[in-house]
Protein backbone atom coordinates (compact mmCIF):
# COMPACT_ATOMS: atom_id res chain seq x y z
CA UNK A 1 0.00 0.00 0.00
CA UNK A 2 1.14 3.52 -0.63
CA UNK A 3 0.49 6.88 0.15
CA UNK A 4 1.09 10.29 -0.96
CA UNK A 5 1.48 13.05 0.33
CA UNK A 6 1.00 16.40 -1.73
CA UNK A 7 2.40 20.21 -0.64
CA UNK A 8 0.56 22.49 -2.16
CA UNK A 9 2.47 26.02 -1.10
CA UNK A 10 5.08 26.21 1.40
CA UNK A 11 5.93 29.83 3.17
CA UNK A 12 10.08 31.10 4.02
CA UNK A 13 12.92 31.39 1.65
CA UNK A 14 13.26 29.37 -1.23
CA UNK A 15 14.82 26.70 -1.49
CA UNK A 16 12.83 24.39 0.63
CA UNK A 17 14.80 20.88 1.75
CA UNK A 18 11.96 18.59 2.53
CA UNK A 19 12.13 15.73 5.01
CA UNK A 20 10.00 13.06 7.13
CA UNK A 21 10.76 12.25 10.30
CA UNK A 22 9.20 9.75 13.52
CA UNK A 23 8.43 13.39 15.03
CA UNK A 24 9.63 17.14 14.60
CA UNK A 25 12.12 16.93 17.19
CA UNK A 26 13.48 13.32 15.00
CA UNK A 27 17.44 12.99 14.66
CA UNK A 28 17.65 11.24 12.00
CA UNK A 29 14.65 11.90 9.52
CA UNK A 30 14.92 10.75 6.02
CA UNK A 31 15.71 13.03 3.25
CA UNK A 32 13.08 13.49 0.54
CA UNK A 33 14.01 16.26 -2.06
CA UNK A 34 14.92 19.79 -2.78
CA UNK A 35 12.17 21.95 -4.09
CA UNK A 36 12.02 25.92 -5.14
CA UNK A 37 8.55 27.71 -5.01
CA UNK A 38 7.78 27.11 -8.65
CA UNK A 39 7.86 23.20 -8.62
CA UNK A 40 4.59 23.45 -5.86
CA UNK A 41 2.68 21.55 -5.37
CA UNK A 42 5.70 18.65 -4.93
CA UNK A 43 3.87 15.55 -3.97
CA UNK A 44 6.07 11.98 -3.66
CA UNK A 45 5.13 9.37 -1.78
CA UNK A 46 5.59 7.95 1.97
CA UNK A 47 8.42 5.75 2.08
CA UNK A 48 8.34 2.26 3.43
CA UNK A 49 9.71 2.37 6.25
CA UNK A 50 6.75 4.79 7.39
CA UNK A 51 3.50 3.17 5.70
CA UNK A 52 3.37 0.99 9.41
CA UNK A 53 3.40 3.77 11.65
CA UNK A 54 0.68 5.51 13.19
CA UNK A 55 2.23 8.90 12.54
CA UNK A 56 4.71 10.56 10.21
CA UNK A 57 5.90 14.18 10.53
CA UNK A 58 7.11 16.18 7.00
CA UNK A 59 9.48 18.86 8.45
CA UNK A 60 11.03 21.77 5.72
CA UNK A 61 13.55 23.94 6.23
CA UNK A 62 13.58 27.01 4.28
CA UNK A 63 16.87 28.52 2.77
CA UNK A 64 16.90 30.82 5.78
CA UNK A 65 17.50 27.47 7.90
CA UNK A 66 14.23 27.97 9.56
CA UNK A 67 11.78 24.83 10.41
CA UNK A 68 7.90 24.11 9.65
CA UNK A 69 7.38 20.72 10.89
CA UNK A 70 3.38 18.93 10.63
CA UNK A 71 2.85 15.91 11.90
CA UNK A 72 -0.26 13.30 10.24
CA UNK A 73 -1.66 10.54 12.54
CA UNK A 74 -3.04 7.22 10.94
CA UNK A 75 -5.93 5.74 12.58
Amino acid sequence: MTRQVVINSLTGSTDFNIWIGENCEDTSPTFLGTVSSSELPYSFNIPTSYINSTMFCIIVYDSNNCVYCDCKYYS
